[in-house]
């Protein structure tokens, strides 16, 4: 069924394979990492940044299944349930709530809804310079945070 592109949102503005423009550069997405957001059973708010699917691991997700397939590709969305250990719930950022009833509640893997992701960092492959009189043409970095 058609609808309208107007009514739709990216889950993921950048992602693996998007081709990107810095400045007078063009280039492509190598690897890219995303901060997720994550609300816990009590109403806490915790973010993941540069979230990597080994510690933020989505509900059903099976890497041998994913790897190349759509959900691999976009493993996090509003409304997925994510689980984590201690360890990486520890590191994360908190935003609301109480961070040490969380971390202190022993060694077993937490789990929270994802409610918001936002690009982390990427690593782009810089594929050509638009030229013009005048215009910085100096290759980026690789690593863009």
């Amino acid at each position: 069924r058609m609808v309208s592109s107007r009514t739709l949102t990216p889950v993921q503005p950048i992602k693996l394979g998007t081709y990107v423009v810095k400045g007078m550069w063009l280039g492509k997405v190598q690897d890219c990492y995303d901060n997720v957001t994550v609300r816990l059973s009590d109403g806490s708010v915790c973010e993941f940044l540069d979230a990597e699917i080994q510690n933020v691991c989505p509900d059903g997700y099976d890497p041998d299944q994913h790897e190349d397939d759509a959900f691999g590709e976009c493993p996090y969305y509003p409304g997925v349930l994510v689980s984590f250990s201690q360890a990486t719930l520890k590191q994360a950022d908190w935003l609301k709530g109480n961070r040490s009833a969380n971390v202190s509640l022993g060694p077993s893997r937490r789990e929270g809804r994802v409610i918001a992701v936002e690009p982390g960092s990427a690593s782009v492959k810089w594929l050509a310079a638009g030229g013009g009189a005048g215009l910085d043409t100096e290759r980026p970095e690789e690593y863009v945070a």
